[in-house]
């Protein structure tokens, strides 16, 4: 019991939300037979979550108009992009549990016969069992948050009008239209986060990222560039901006009103900037670079760094 209580604390640390207690969870709906399509029609009340989970194949999230989720999977199509699975394809199914006001639908093996939204590992930790790849649809009325996860595949998400929490273990992430906060994570793959109104938190070990947005940025890669366009309240808001590669370009455009304490810095490359900061060398024989100053009324941080490449703040006209 004391193990499971830890488990899930840590989940709410790092996610935000408490983790999926299966003692919680009441079964609705169980689909065995992968050969058929799996539907889910329901009901989440606005301030629910709808959490899904994909082994692999990829996840498109639309608006609907109306106050009723609908979900479907498929079976994604033979292409390319599945060939490396072979001949070793496992078969699927759907298991649809409630917790609370929320509501949780996972592709699951026979192996591993849990539904934890949270969960990306293989049965038993196995690296080379792979799933029937399995392509989910999924009409999201405005006012139920998303947390929609893949271990392989694609995320597409458009117009929420909530939360929204997206992970794949390796895949491409856009995201764009949302009106709340929004915590994106991809173990390899681009990011593409257009027209947010709230925080954004977004995380790609290798990858680029490009993001618009009228709030607070946090944007990571191991390796990729990022592009960031920053409109309205992302100028003088209160939250820190960061913006960081280990390899690769950052590129930020922001209004003339940025405020804030500015800290550009490159390891091996060029700092450049129209605002009033002061720029110079680390080092006489040194090609690295840095940039600091405060704007407005400072107060917050706004970080732009990367190990190696090239740093630009400008000003958007």
């Amino acid at each position: 019991m004391l193990g499971t209580a830890l488990v899930a604390a840590s989940v709410m640390l790092l996610h935000g939300f408490p983790a999926t207690d299966p003692s919680t969870l009441t079964a609705v709906t169980s689909i065995a037979d992968t050969s058929a399509n799996f539907a889910w029609t329901g009901k989440v009340p606005d301030g629910g979550w709808l959490r899904i989970r994909n082994l692999a194949g990829s996840v498109e999230v639309r608006h609907t108009a109306g106050n009723t989720v609908d979900v479907r999977a498929t079976k994604e199509p033979d292409t390319d992009r599945w060939n490396w699975f072979g001949g070793s394809i496992e078969p699927v199914r759907f298991v649809t549990q409630r917790q609370g006001s929320d509501v949780v639908i996972c592709a699951i093996s026979d192996e591993k016969r849990t539904c934890n939204a949270n969960d990306l590992s293989s049965p038993d930790d196995q690296d080379d069992w792979h799933p029937q790849p399995m392509h989910i649809v999924v009409l999201l009325p405005a006012g139920v948050s998303l947390q929609a996860a893949t271990r392989h595949g694609d995320l597409r998400i458009a117009d929420a009008g909530a939360a929204v929490i997206a992970t794949s273990g390796h895949g491409d992430i856009s995201i764009r239209n949302a009106a709340g906060t929004i915590s994106a994570n991809t173990g390899h793959g681009d990011m593409d986060i257009l027209n947010a109104t709230k925080q954004v938190t977004a995380t790609t070990g290798h990858g680029n990222i490009h993001v618009s947005s009228a709030s607070a940025v946090h944007a990571n890669t191991g390796h990729g560039d990022i592009v960031a366009e920053l409109t309205g309240g992302a100028a003088t808001g209160s939250n820190d901006m960061i913006f960081q590669t280990g390899h690769g370009n950052v590129s930020v455009v922001a209004p003339r009103a940025l405020s804030g304490d500015v800290d550009l810095h490159t390891g091996r490359g060029s700092v450049t900037s129209n605002f009033p900061l002061l720029i110079g060398d680390q080092g006489r024989h040194s090609r690295n670079e840095s940039a600091h100053g405060v704007l407005g009324s400072g107060g917050r941080s706004v970080q732009l760094s990367t190990g190696h490449g090239d740093i630009s703040l400008t000003t958007a006209g």
